[in-house]
């Protein structure tokens, strides 16, 4: 009864064996297991991350490169061949070796740089050991005519600027072609001598310095007007040259000049304005405020203000002179210099008085906004008089300094600080008897008095103003700052 057992277990046998040899030749990977040994069978197959690549629009001249993987995605080392290209424009590198070991990667890499215009094809293959050798990637591109052009922008026009005042614009120039601008230069056609190219601030190149400008780039050229003079700019363009397709291009500019409108802000020095035409000018000048007395907190005086109506000749030379704020001390604030108008023959047109110093608890006079006093210096006290426009200011009793006249330069009076640009006076500078600290006077046509007297605590007095023609919105400044002077003539 034993016999028949034996031949089914013989016969299932055989049946596992004939369907493990059947998969095998199916190309699948398998496992016997016997006794726990386990047998793997070898797989050789490469893939590339991308089966072709494609170069769109290159231009002539130019070139592009594109990328792809070689990838090991079996289980076994492969042996590879010098891959090899074909096709007109492309070439290859590789990092390939003669071996890739299992999940490993390596990169082909083609370039494209069109002989000529048009599409063009190739292939890139490479023999191995794998089942799927030869691999093949395929190429395709495009060559385009290279081709740079230039285009400006549309808006062109300066508008209205005063007379002896400076507009600046930046015209950008765009390359819309495939290739680079070269030889790029901006110069201006028909202009007058008003107009000029900053090269400091143009990318687009100049004459003797061209540029070049990428595709897709851009660059800008700065012009800046400076009218000296009623005018109306007329045929006038910016024109840009390069390389590029058309050769040139023009950018029409208008705009046109009236009216004069200038502004002049502290600065430490005297400036100077030339009177471009005669005619009816409004002058508005601000003096500085004094300095503050920081141990008490009181503040300096505010600085004069007023607007002055006066006629003016073409060519005549005016100096300007902005006061500065008066320094700020524990013992009592400097006067504040005033702020002058004057021909350069000394002859004063237009002066706000600048604000006295501040003594402990007690706040600086403020400038005289109106025609006052002589153009003297202001006289001393405990603290320094504040220059006039003639006069100096008087030293005070403890020798600090008195402002400096404007005709003998507008310092400001020297202490343990400063009194500001324009006469301010000095302050006491804790040289007081007593505690007795006083302000700085101010600087302007009168000079302030110097604050305070034997035995007694005083802030600095304002300077004076004056107008040589007609005085209008005279008043007290706003603001507790340096001075300023603005020259205007009405269109």
């Amino acid at each position: 009864m034993r016999r028949p057992s034996f031949r089914l277990s013989l016969l299932a046998l055989l049946v596992t064996a004939s369907w493990a040899h059947a998969q095998s030749s199916s190309g699948y990977e398998f496992r016997t297991l016997r006794k726990g040994l386990a047998v793997t069978e070898q797989t050789y197959l490469l893939q590339l991350s991308s089966a072709s690549l494609s170069f769109s629009g290159v231009p002539l001249g130019d070139s592009t490169l594109l990328t792809s993987q070689v990838m090991n995605i079996g289980n076994s080392a492969i042996s590879l061949q010098e891959p090899l290209v074909a096709g007109a424009g492309f070439t290859l590198t590789t990092s390939c070796g003669a071996t890739l070991q299992p999940q490993a990667s390596c990169l082909l890499s083609v370039t494209f740089a069109p002989g000529s215009a048009g599409a063009a094809s190739g292939s890139v293959s490479m023999a191995s050991s794998a089942s799927n050798s030869p691999l093949l990637l395929a190429l395709s591109g495009t060559g385009l005519q290279a081709l740079a052009a230039l285009s400006a922008d549309t808006s062109s026009s300066f508008g209205n600027v005063a007379v002896s005042t400076t507009a600046t614009r930046l015209f950008t120039f765009t390359n819309t072609g495939n290739t680079t601008a070269t030889n790029v230069s901006a110069s201006l056609m028909n202009a007058p001598a008003s107009l000029s190219v900053l090269a400091s601030q143009t990318t687009c190149g100049t004459v003797g310095s061209p540029s070049s400008v990428p595709a897709g780039s851009s660059c800008k050229v700065a012009v800046q007007y400076s009218p000296t003079a009623t005018e109306s700019l007329s045929n006038v363009s910016l024109s840009v040259t390069s390389g590029a397709t058309p050769s040139a291009v023009s950018l029409p500019l208008t705009g046109s000049a009236s009216g004069i409108d200038v502004s002049f802000e502290y600065t430490g020095t005297i400036q100077t304005f030339t009177v471009p035409v005669t005619g009816t000018y409004v002058i508005t000048t601000r003096g500085a405020a004094g300095g503050d007395s920081t141990n008490t907190n009181s503040t300096g005086g505010y600085g004069a203000q007023q607007t002055c109506g006066v006629t003016l000749t073409a060519g005549t030379v005016l100096k300007v002179l902005v006061g500065q704020m008066g320094a700020s001390t524990r013992w009592g604030g400097n006067g504040g210099g005033g702020s002058f108008v004057a021909t350069d023959a000394n002859v004063a047109v237009a002066v706000a008085g600048g604000g006295g110093g501040a003594s402990p608890n007690m706040s600086g006079n403020w400038g005289v906004p109106f025609n006052s006093g002589t153009d003297g210096g202001g006289a001393s006290g405990y603290g320094a008089g504040g220059g006039g426009f003639v006069g100096n200011g008087a030293n005070s009793l403890f020798g600090t300094g008195g402002g400096k006249s404007f005709v003998n330069g507008g310092a400001g009076g020297v202490g343990k600080s400063t009194g500001g640009f324009g006469g301010g006076g000095s302050s006491s500078a804790g040289n007081a008897p007593g505690g007795y600290d006083s302000g700085g006077g101010g600087g302007g046509y009168t000079g302030g008095h110097g604050g305070g007297s034997p035995m007694s605590v005083g802030p600095g007095g304002g300077g004076g103003s004056y107008c040589a023609g007609t005085v209008s919105n005279a008043q007290p400044a706003a603001t507790l700052s340096n001075g300023f002077v603005r020259i205007a003539k009405p269109n």
